[in-house]
């Protein structure tokens, strides 16, 4: 796969991560019960277990908002995880560089793919409408 990176998605029901291959193939894909509690250690459960020499650096996808800089959770809805410094943390623990993306990561996602996204970025907003799985492109 050459130089890889850990995606991790931060979900209400499954915290998934896998390693990702600049081409977008997914291997080691993983998943664990969410227990709102205990997140942090359940991200860092997952990364170390799919760490390898090849890993480039770790990004993670939060179902909510970020402060301006993009360092600490404002806002989580279903997984609180305001005040959370998670990208710092995980990244130190794992001697990698880690990222924290909002509620936008299907947004993302989909233009990184060329695909055209649809307005609202997951299931539990698409259901709710409370506004911060909201994708403007």
């Amino acid at each position: 796969m050459g130089r890889v990176a850990i995606g991790v998605d931060i979900g209400g029901t499954n915290i998934r991560a896998a390693r990702v291959a600049a081409d977008g193939r997914l291997d080691g894909l993983t998943k664990v019960r969410t227990d709102a509690g205990r997140a942090p250690d359940l991200v860092l459960e997952l990364v170390r277990g799919l760490m390898t020499d090849a890993v480039a650096a770790i990004g993670i996808g939060i179902p909510g908002r970020l402060d301006r800089d993009g360092t600490t959770v404002l806002s989580a809805g279903y997984v609180d995880l305001a005040g959370q410094r998670l990208g710092e943390t995980i990244g130190a623990a794992v001697g990698r560089p880690a990222v924290r993306v909002g509620g936008r990561v299907a947004g993302v996602a989909s233009a990184a793919r060329g695909r055209r996204c649809r307005g609202w970025s997951g299931a539990a907003s698409r259901r709710s409408r409370r506004g911060w799985g909201w994708c403007p492109c």
